[in-house]
């Protein structure tokens, strides 16, 4: 399942509190951006992604629980995991 660039971004940045998704202390849109700027597929979005929530020291765990709740279900008891290759992990 792919994710928009748009949500990554907030799965980076804490503009998502007003949805009360807290993000990652100390990064807001701009560096979110930032972070992201130079991935062109979707599991180069990830990887950006997810050495942000390392460089905070967060899980693989806080990485799944914050997409699920950005992912915007569209068929019943779908869910959005990280698809993370085993060397990243």
């Amino acid at each position: 399942m792919e994710m928009k660039v748009a949500t990554m971004q907030e799965l980076v940045a804490q503009a998502a509190v007003l949805d009360n998704i807290p993000g990652l202390d100390g990064i807001g849109p701009v560096k979110a951006a930032k972070a992201l700027k130079d991935a062109k597929t979707q599991e180069e979005l990830l990887q950006a992604v997810w050495k942000q929530y390392q460089e905070k020291e967060h899980g693989i765990e806080y990485l799944t629980e914050q997409g699920q709740l950005l992912w915007l279900r569209r068929y019943e008891k779908e869910l959005w995991y990280p698809t993370l290759k085993e060397n990243s992990k």
